[in-house]
């Protein structure tokens, strides 16, 4: 249902800001085809990234009062619809994970290093 989802992101958004400040992340709707229509699945990807980002704006200004160091999620405004019986959106979801892993300057400097 509605509320899980929104408290199952919102809770995994401050895990993430928590343990990994300042990662990139990049939202994958799954599941798309239990939505209703396009129409659904743009709302729910724009109250992803915007939901994500309005967070963080908070937690920036809290952090800020109380004389901390914040350095926030780098949330990536794409969000991507996949579904697996839609071949194509989960191909679209996989080069975009490439690209983002091959993008120079290095957007993920540590992915492709001689460890």
């Amino acid at each position: 249902d509605d509320e899980n989802f929104y408290a199952v992101v919102e809770r995994h958004v401050a895990y993430l800001q928590d343990r990994v400040p300042g990662a990139i992340v990049l939202f994958i709707l799954s599941k798309i085809d239990t939505l209703d229509n396009a129409d659904e699945v743009a709302q729910k990807c724009a109250w992803l990234y915007e939901e994500a980002t309005s967070k963080l704006e908070i937690w920036r200004r809290a952090a800020e009062e109380r004389g901390l160091d914040f350095t926030p999620l780098r949330i990536l405004r794409d969000v991507l619809p996949v579904t697996v019986d839609r071949p194509k959106t989960v191909a679209a979801a996989r080069d975009t994970i490439v690209e983002l892993t091959s993008r120079r300057p290095p957007l993920l400097p540590s992915v492709g290093q001689t460890v």
